[in-house]
């Protein structure tokens, strides 16, 4: 029996067509010796120039050109890698620009790959690329999530830190106005005058010596600057406690002989 032939003609499968058909298509230029060709018993697709059309029945395998996959019409007639659809390149490319663009880019890639998979999915195996489609949806979405939250994030940042800051003040104020309470304590029972020095606090007046650790330096056991030689008559303004490390956060937390106490920024 005569074998079949089947060609690709602008990608489209055409056929079954005899030896003699083959021929004629050849010399009206209808087909070209670059043009695949397939019939039963090959392995793959083959470049018509491989081929030796009267040599036998069934032409044997040859490593050839593979032509853009189609759908088989015979049963064993292998298919060959798809043409690869555009929208999911494209998904692909804005799918890594969402990186620089953020949400205008990610959109129009999540669009085009769930378009590009459903133009593959109904191409029966005529058009590849649904790889690239997958990464540029993945990319696309978590371009949709991530980066609109550390934006968010990185907006937010400042302003959490400023309160954060602001709290930490907060407490080493609360500190160094235990310490001032102590010091008026120590005045009231000693003729007015204050501590020589904050030891002599202990344990009578402050139980407790974390109080002299500064939360703006927990690290140092000892935070605050204490003026000693200060009496109850001392002027009112006069700084009696401030913290070390007040100055390194640009602020001034101090205590004054008045026992009022006071942050003071500078810029």
């Amino acid at each position: 029996m005569n074998p079949e032939y089947y060609v690709l003609i602008d990608d489209a499968q055409s056929g079954p067509y005899t030896i003699q058909q083959i021929e004629s298509m050849l010399a009206t230029g209808k087909i070209s010796p670059a043009t695949s060709i397939w019939t039963e018993g090959q392995a793959e697709w083959q470049p018509l120039s491989t081929l030796n059309l009267r040599s036998a029945s069934a032409p044997p395998p040859l490593a050839g050109v593979r032509p853009p996959p189609i759908r088989p019409t015979m049963p064993g007639m292998p298919p060959a890698p798809g043409k690869t659809e555009g929208l999911a390149i494209w998904s692909l490319i804005l799918g890594l620009l969402t990186f620089l663009f953020s949400i205008f880019t990610a959109i129009p890639a999540v669009i085009c790959g769930h378009l590009a998979l459903g133009k593959i999915k109904k191409s029966g195996g005529a058009l590849s690329g649904r790889g690239m489609a997958i990464a540029g949806l993945v990319i696309g979405y978590l371009g949709l999530t991530i980066i609109p939250v550390a934006i968010l994030a990185a907006i937010a940042l400042p302003a959490f830190t400023a309160v954060q800051e602001k709290a930490t003040e907060i407490r080493s104020l609360s500190n160094a106005k235990q310490i001032g309470m102590a010091c008026r304590q120590y005045a009231n029972d000693n003729h007015g005058s204050f501590p020589p020095n904050l030891d002599a606090l202990f344990p009578t007046y402050l139980p407790n010596r974390a109080v002299l650790v500064s939360p703006l330096m927990p690290a140092d056991p000892d935070g605050y600057t204490y003026t000693d030689g200060l009496t109850e008559s001392s002027p009112a303004n006069t700084i009696l406690i401030e913290d070390k490390y007040g100055s390194t956060k640009h602020v001034r937390l101090v205590v004054y002989v008045d026992d009022s106490a006071q942050v003071i920024r500078s810029p």
